[in-house]
């Protein structure tokens, strides 16, 4: 899965061509679902549960949907938004990673070491992202953002995870991306315009 800058900056560039959702609710909405994490790696149910997930991508493209479309009149629009963008993030690197990024990854490093080099080459992204002018913007809309209680993940757990995210970007060292690319962040915005408008939400 990608990890929480990714995540921000496919908002970001979604939120470039939908105005009303750049805010701090849309984007404490994007980071929600991860806070199942907070305390470590959270079992297979936990995070399967708060990401509705299931192994058939379309289902899962199916569960997301359905659950903005029944409860986005109990929630800040914004916030519920950005929670329905971080799950289609998900499907959609699933997606676009099994085909297009693995297969560079194993030719860099072989097979067994497929999903260590994944997250090497998000660190070497979300690091290459930190001095830039949209994540300093981000940052600080999700300095003074406000977390809801969403599909049983407790708001006080989502702003301890929004904590943890701020206080872990704010102590890392900036590098050069690889193999992630912005070109590779905006396949995933443009995979998302189309899915959205597809079904029109």
């Amino acid at each position: 899965m990608p990890t929480s800058i990714i995540h921000l900056k496919v908002g970001y560039e979604y939120a470039k061509s939908h105005k009303q959702y750049d805010n701090k609710q849309f984007y404490l909405g994007i980071i929600a679902p991860d806070a199942v994490n907070l305390n470590g790696f959270a079992e297979k149910e936990k995070r399967w549960g708060a990401h509705l997930r299931d192994k058939d991508l379309n289902i899962w493209k199916d569960n997301i949907t359905n659950f903005y479309r029944q409860n986005k009149n109990d929630f800040n629009n914004n916030y519920i938004y950005g929670y329905l963008i971080h799950v289609l993030t998900d499907i959609y690197f699933d997606e676009k990673n099994a085909t297009k990024l693995f297969p560079k990854i194993e030719n860099k490093v072989g097979d067994e070491k497929v999903r260590e080099e994944y997250s090497r080459q998000m660190d070497m992204y979300e690091r290459s992202q930190l001095t830039t002018d949209w994540w300093k913007y981000v940052e600080s809309a999700l300095q003074n953002s406000e977390a809801e209680t969403i599909n049983n993940i407790q708001k006080d757990n989502i702003e301890k995870w929004k904590q943890l995210i701020l206080k872990d970007y704010s102590q890392k060292c900036v590098t050069q991306y690889e193999l992630i690319t912005p070109e590779y962040i905006n396949e995933i915005v443009q995979e998302l315009e189309k899915y959205i408008q597809k079904i029109d939400l």
